[in-house]
Protein backbone atom coordinates (compact mmCIF):
# COMPACT_ATOMS: atom_id res chain seq x y z
CA UNK A 1 0.00 0.00 0.00
CA UNK A 2 2.46 2.52 0.65
CA UNK A 3 4.28 1.77 -2.81
CA UNK A 4 0.48 2.91 -4.24
CA UNK A 5 -0.12 6.06 -1.97
CA UNK A 6 2.06 9.34 -1.94
CA UNK A 7 3.28 9.90 1.14
CA UNK A 8 4.71 13.06 3.70
CA UNK A 9 7.99 13.37 4.31
CA UNK A 10 8.20 15.12 8.15
CA UNK A 11 10.85 17.53 8.13
CA UNK A 12 12.94 18.12 11.71
CA UNK A 13 11.42 21.84 12.88
CA UNK A 14 9.62 22.45 9.21
CA UNK A 15 7.50 25.29 11.07
CA UNK A 16 10.91 26.92 11.94
CA UNK A 17 12.02 26.83 8.29
CA UNK A 18 9.27 28.92 6.93
CA UNK A 19 10.32 31.72 9.68
CA UNK A 20 13.60 31.11 8.59
CA UNK A 21 13.40 31.77 4.69
CA UNK A 22 11.20 34.79 5.42
CA UNK A 23 12.30 37.36 3.12
CA UNK A 24 15.50 35.49 2.37
CA UNK A 25 15.82 35.73 -1.29
CA UNK A 26 18.24 33.66 -1.42
CA UNK A 27 17.09 30.69 0.64
CA UNK A 28 17.09 27.49 -1.51
CA UNK A 29 15.80 23.72 -0.90
CA UNK A 30 19.30 22.41 -0.51
CA UNK A 31 20.18 24.90 2.48
CA UNK A 32 16.71 23.50 3.88
CA UNK A 33 17.70 20.04 3.69
CA UNK A 34 21.45 21.75 5.18
CA UNK A 35 19.71 23.29 8.02
CA UNK A 36 17.51 19.94 8.88
CA UNK A 37 20.76 17.97 8.83
CA UNK A 38 22.05 20.47 11.15
CA UNK A 39 19.61 20.27 13.46
CA UNK A 40 19.25 16.49 13.69
CA UNK A 41 23.18 16.33 13.93
CA UNK A 42 22.81 19.32 17.01
CA UNK A 43 20.27 17.16 18.63
CA UNK A 44 22.55 13.60 18.42
CA UNK A 45 24.92 15.29 20.03
CA UNK A 46 23.21 16.98 23.00
CA UNK A 47 21.26 13.80 23.78
CA UNK A 48 24.36 11.82 23.71
CA UNK A 49 25.41 10.12 27.51
CA UNK A 50 28.01 8.28 26.31
CA UNK A 51 31.19 9.98 26.19
CA UNK A 52 32.99 8.03 23.79
CA UNK A 53 30.26 8.57 21.43
CA UNK A 54 30.05 12.32 22.06
CA UNK A 55 32.99 13.23 20.92
CA UNK A 56 32.59 11.85 17.39
CA UNK A 57 28.95 13.60 17.24
CA UNK A 58 30.76 16.58 18.79
CA UNK A 59 32.74 16.72 15.44
CA UNK A 60 29.84 15.39 12.95
CA UNK A 61 27.89 18.88 14.14
CA UNK A 62 30.45 20.79 13.75
CA UNK A 63 31.10 19.31 10.06
CA UNK A 64 27.67 19.85 9.48
CA UNK A 65 27.31 23.53 10.63
CA UNK A 66 30.53 24.48 8.91
CA UNK A 67 29.34 22.34 5.54
CA UNK A 68 25.97 25.22 6.17
CA UNK A 69 27.15 28.55 6.62
CA UNK A 70 30.00 27.76 3.62
CA UNK A 71 26.51 26.97 1.54
CA UNK A 72 24.94 29.90 2.72
CA UNK A 73 27.43 32.26 1.91
CA UNK A 74 27.56 30.83 -1.57
CA UNK A 75 24.30 31.12 -1.77
CA UNK A 76 24.40 34.78 -1.07
CA UNK A 77 26.86 35.58 -3.31
CA UNK A 78 25.36 34.05 -5.95
CA UNK A 79 21.80 35.77 -5.28
CA UNK A 80 23.55 39.34 -5.34
CA UNK A 81 25.77 38.68 -7.93
CA UNK A 82 22.45 37.99 -10.18
CA UNK A 83 20.93 41.28 -8.72
CA UNK A 84 24.34 42.68 -9.52
CA UNK A 85 23.80 41.76 -13.59
CA UNK A 86 19.75 41.89 -13.61
CA UNK A 87 20.62 45.74 -12.63
CA UNK A 88 23.09 46.15 -15.19
CA UNK A 89 21.46 44.91 -18.14
CA UNK A 90 18.16 47.01 -16.67
CA UNK A 91 19.85 50.35 -16.59
CA UNK A 92 20.90 49.61 -20.46
CA UNK A 93 18.32 48.78 -21.55
CA UNK A 94 15.08 49.09 -19.11
CA UNK A 95 15.73 52.37 -16.94
CA UNK A 96 12.28 52.41 -15.62
CA UNK A 97 12.54 48.33 -14.16
CA UNK A 98 15.64 49.77 -12.75
CA UNK A 99 14.87 52.62 -10.74
CA UNK A 100 11.71 50.10 -9.60
CA UNK A 101 14.49 47.15 -8.56
CA UNK A 102 16.43 49.86 -6.69
CA UNK A 103 13.35 50.79 -4.65
CA UNK A 104 13.09 47.08 -3.60
CA UNK A 105 16.43 46.61 -2.27
CA UNK A 106 17.33 47.32 1.40
CA UNK A 107 15.09 49.16 3.68
CA UNK A 108 12.75 49.70 0.75
CA UNK A 109 11.75 46.05 0.71
CA UNK A 110 10.24 46.63 4.25
CA UNK A 111 8.30 49.73 3.53
CA UNK A 112 4.39 49.20 3.68
CA UNK A 113 1.46 50.58 1.38
CA UNK A 114 -1.00 50.08 3.36
CA UNK A 115 -2.54 52.97 5.28
CA UNK A 116 -4.22 52.41 8.69
CA UNK A 117 -7.65 51.10 8.22
CA UNK A 118 -9.00 53.05 11.60
CA UNK A 119 -9.50 56.30 12.93
CA UNK A 120 -10.73 58.04 16.13
CA UNK A 121 -14.06 59.95 15.80
CA UNK A 122 -14.95 63.26 17.55
CA UNK A 123 -16.64 61.57 20.51
CA UNK A 124 -13.64 59.17 20.92
CA UNK A 125 -14.56 56.19 19.82
CA UNK A 126 -12.47 53.85 16.81
CA UNK A 127 -13.90 53.21 13.98
CA UNK A 128 -12.67 51.06 11.04
CA UNK A 129 -15.82 51.77 8.48
CA UNK A 130 -14.07 51.99 5.46
CA UNK A 131 -16.45 55.19 4.55
CA UNK A 132 -15.91 57.04 7.82
CA UNK A 133 -12.00 56.69 7.74
CA UNK A 134 -12.01 58.54 4.12
CA UNK A 135 -14.34 61.25 5.15
CA UNK A 136 -12.09 61.82 8.31
CA UNK A 137 -8.93 61.64 6.15
CA UNK A 138 -10.18 64.23 3.63
CA UNK A 139 -11.23 66.76 6.50
CA UNK A 140 -8.90 66.71 7.97
CA UNK A 141 -6.78 67.50 5.34
CA UNK A 142 -8.87 69.74 3.93
CA UNK A 143 -8.70 71.38 6.74
CA UNK A 144 -4.88 71.29 7.28
CA UNK A 145 -4.07 72.72 3.61
CA UNK A 146 -7.39 75.42 3.21
CA UNK A 147 -6.94 77.18 6.16
CA UNK A 148 -8.81 79.98 7.19
CA UNK A 149 -7.16 83.43 6.45
CA UNK A 150 -8.67 86.32 8.81
CA UNK A 151 -5.48 88.43 9.55
CA UNK A 152 -5.46 92.06 8.83
CA UNK A 153 -3.22 92.02 5.12
CA UNK A 154 -1.73 95.37 6.87
CA UNK A 155 -0.55 93.75 9.65
CA UNK A 156 1.21 90.76 7.52
CA UNK A 157 2.67 93.30 5.27
CA UNK A 158 4.60 94.93 8.20
CA UNK A 159 5.45 91.42 9.18
CA UNK A 160 7.16 90.70 6.07
CA UNK A 161 9.37 93.96 5.98
CA UNK A 162 10.34 93.73 9.64
CA UNK A 163 11.43 90.09 8.97
CA UNK A 164 13.62 91.34 5.40
CA UNK A 165 15.08 93.81 7.72
CA UNK A 166 16.69 91.39 10.34
CA UNK A 167 20.57 92.00 10.12
CA UNK A 168 22.22 88.93 11.63
CA UNK A 169 25.97 89.48 11.80
CA UNK A 170 26.66 85.88 11.59
CA UNK A 171 24.48 85.39 8.48
CA UNK A 172 25.32 88.32 7.00
CA UNK A 173 29.39 87.89 6.94
CA UNK A 174 30.78 86.85 3.38
CA UNK A 175 32.17 82.86 3.20
CA UNK A 176 35.44 82.52 4.57
CA UNK A 177 38.66 80.57 3.51
CA UNK A 178 38.80 78.72 5.95
CA UNK A 179 35.09 77.55 5.72
CA UNK A 180 35.18 76.16 1.96
CA UNK A 181 39.21 75.12 2.99
CA UNK A 182 37.88 72.98 5.91
CA UNK A 183 34.38 71.87 3.15
CA UNK A 184 37.06 70.39 0.79
CA UNK A 185 39.27 68.88 2.66
CA UNK A 186 36.88 66.91 4.42
CA UNK A 187 34.96 65.19 1.86
CA UNK A 188 35.75 61.89 0.72
CA UNK A 189 37.79 60.47 -2.66
CA UNK A 190 37.39 58.40 -5.03
CA UNK A 191 33.48 59.35 -5.26
CA UNK A 192 31.42 59.86 -8.42
CA UNK A 193 31.35 63.07 -9.49
CA UNK A 194 28.30 65.55 -10.06
CA UNK A 195 27.00 66.54 -13.01
CA UNK A 196 29.99 68.91 -13.40
CA UNK A 197 32.47 66.12 -13.63
CA UNK A 198 34.63 67.57 -11.39
CA UNK A 199 35.83 65.15 -8.61
CA UNK A 200 36.69 66.31 -4.97
CA UNK A 201 40.25 65.20 -5.48
CA UNK A 202 40.91 68.14 -7.88
CA UNK A 203 39.74 70.57 -5.75
CA UNK A 204 42.19 69.95 -2.78
CA UNK A 205 44.70 72.76 -3.43
CA UNK A 206 44.71 76.08 -2.85
CA UNK A 207 44.04 77.96 -6.25
CA UNK A 208 40.65 76.05 -6.79
CA UNK A 209 39.79 76.91 -3.04
CA UNK A 210 40.13 80.39 -3.50
CA UNK A 211 38.36 80.09 -6.53
CA UNK A 212 35.55 78.83 -5.22
CA UNK A 213 35.66 81.29 -2.21
CA UNK A 214 34.66 84.00 -4.74
CA UNK A 215 32.78 81.99 -6.70
CA UNK A 216 30.23 81.28 -3.87
CA UNK A 217 30.46 84.55 -2.31
CA UNK A 218 29.50 86.23 -5.65
CA UNK A 219 26.35 83.87 -5.64
CA UNK A 220 25.48 84.95 -2.13
CA UNK A 221 25.86 88.78 -2.48
CA UNK A 222 23.71 88.45 -5.81
CA UNK A 223 21.73 85.67 -5.02
CA UNK A 224 21.98 83.80 -8.15
CA UNK A 225 23.58 80.56 -8.83
CA UNK A 226 24.69 78.31 -12.00
CA UNK A 227 21.41 76.74 -13.70
CA UNK A 228 23.73 73.33 -13.30
CA UNK A 229 23.54 73.59 -9.24
CA UNK A 230 19.79 72.76 -9.37
CA UNK A 231 20.24 69.47 -11.35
Amino acid sequence: MNLKLNTKTKLLNSCNNKRRRFKKPWWSNDLTSKWNETCSAENQYLRCTNNSNKSALRTLYLNKRKDFDKLVQQSKRCYWHQCQEDLLYMNNNDSKQFWRKIGNIGIGNERQSAIPNEVVLSDGSVTNNLDSVLHKWKDCFYNLLNQSNNSDPKIVKDDLNLENIIVSDLLDNEITFDEVHNIVMNSKNNKSPGVDLIQSELCKNFLVICTLTKLFNLCFKSGKIPNTWNK
